[in-house]
């Protein structure tokens, strides 16, 4: 979705909500840069013609409204990748996940079609659904992908950077 802040105020007036406002909810020092992303996202959205308050707090007070779903209409926070699509969006995004509030019983179909489906080719067809319908209809407003980054001393062996980034320590040893 392309940043586009003079559609977006035509979109708002449209909807006739010119007067909304609402607070967006971070986290600080739980991800490099949170508090910083945070503040530019909710001038972002004042820009886009929507009165944004930016309020951050500490990573355990932000997890407990995180679980108590207390985070809306508006929270930020991340999620390390998954390689399974199940795991991830039935925690992030199926209604009734751990983190989800989204409700749509076409995306919960096709989920439940995807996550049970044996056939390899079927249940790709079917994952690649799922990601059209959130796309059509987003649960949230993914922004950006963080790149972690990792150093590692010449007399530790055994390790492999993964893409979901779980650090698996039992392969690795001192050289």
């Amino acid at each position: 979705y392309p940043y586009d802040p003079a559609k977006a105020r035509m979109l708002i007036k449209e909807a006739g909500a010119e007067n909304y406002e609402f607070t967006l909810m971070a986290s600080q020092g739980r991800y490099a840069r949170d508090k910083e992303i945070a503040e530019f996202i909710g001038h972002q959205i004042n820009s886009a013609g929507i009165k944004t308050k930016v309020q951050v707090m500490e990573w355990g007070g932000f997890l407990a409204k995180l679980l108590a779903k207390e985070l809306f209409p508006l929270g930020m926070w991340g999620a390390a990748t998954v390689p399974a699509a199940d795991v991830y969006l039935g925690a992030m995004v199926l209604e009734g996940g751990a983190y989800a509030v989204y409700v749509n019983p076409e995306f919960k179909k096709v989920f439940g079609e995807a996550a049970t489906t044996l056939d390899e080719e079927k249940s790709k067809e079917l994952w690649n659904k799922t990601a059209e319908i959130l796309y059509d209809d987003p649960p949230c407003i993914f922004l950006y992908q963080q790149v972690s980054i990792y150093g590692l001393n010449d007399k530790v062996g055994g390790w492999v950077p993964s893409p979901d980034d779980w650090i698996d320590l039992y392969p690795m040893f001192v050289k």
